[in-house]
């Protein structure tokens, strides 16, 4: 879909600003200050593996960064919808890794998750006039929602712990389950997306595979949480694809 011109603005300056100034705030603060989850936190915790996602995701987001400050991008209708969202994300992930694990941590995190489904949000409705540009920018988005959603289920399950009440298996359980529904019903929503869908799914099959490794693996160990979760992983990764292609069937 092609998206009409517009002439940018200085809104479209200041946008673009914030989100360079958003991101480059998040890639040091976690470049700098950030330790992984502890997999003895809780249940819920994924192995230490599990943070290279959050390199990755930065990684992306610098390039994202990059790419809107593009002459031609400054007044894009998608740039325009998802610009403050992202800023808001990245500010939100700075912020989450900033802050030594607790009720702040997993409060910002549950910020960023709703942020990059606002940004979802907006490539949902205008989609990507290029390839390239589905790369550069829904798969990233797409990452930051699946990452973002199940770090924050940890991050919270961490800070729930710390306070007195942990997390059992059977809210653990529960909790998987419902990560598992949320990836499928964003998955089908974005499905016209395909780069934003797989990215999805990529993103919280990553983290829950690891959640699985670190059940298996006796930190604390409970064998039903890691089935569980490498099954929700699984379901997490192909759902998308599924959704894609009953969107676009073949032949």
């Amino acid at each position: 879909m092609r998206t009409r011109a517009h002439h940018a603005t200085p809104g479209d300056d200041v946008r673009r600003a914030a989100v360079i100034v958003s991101v480059v705030l998040a890639v040091c603060a976690g470049l700098w200050n950030r330790e992984p989850l502890d997999p003895s936190a809780t249940l819920l915790a994924p192995a230490e593996e599990a943070d290279l996602g959050r390199y990755v995701l930065l990684a992306g987001l610098a390039v994202l960064a990059t790419y809107q400050t593009l002459p031609l991008q400054a007044a894009r209708a998608r740039m325009r919808a998802t610009g403050w969202w992202v800023a808001g994300a990245a500010l939100a992930l700075a912020v989450a890794q900033t802050m030594p694990d607790g009720a702040v941590t997993g409060g910002a995190m549950v910020l960023a998750a709703a942020a990059f489904l606002g940004a979802a949000a907006g490539l949902v409705r205008d989609g990507a006039e290029r390839r390239t540009e589905a790369i550069t920018v829904d798969l990233v988005v797409g990452l930051g929602v699946g990452w973002s959603l199940t770090t924050a289920a940890s991050t919270v399950a961490a800070a729930l712990a710390d306070a007195g009440h942990p997390v059992r298996r059977t809210t653990a359980l529960a909790v998987v389950g419902a990560l598992g529904l949320a990836v499928v019903v964003v998955a089908h929503w974005a499905a016209a997306r395909t780069w934003l869908a797989a990215g999805t799914g990529l993103g919280a099959a990553w983290t829950l595979g690891w959640i699985a490794v670190a059940r298996f693996a006796d930190v604390p160990g409970d064998e039903t949480v890691a089935v569980a979760a490498a099954g929700i992983a699984s379901i997490a990764f192909v759902s998308p694809w599924v959704s894609v292609l009953r969107e676009r069937p073949v032949g």
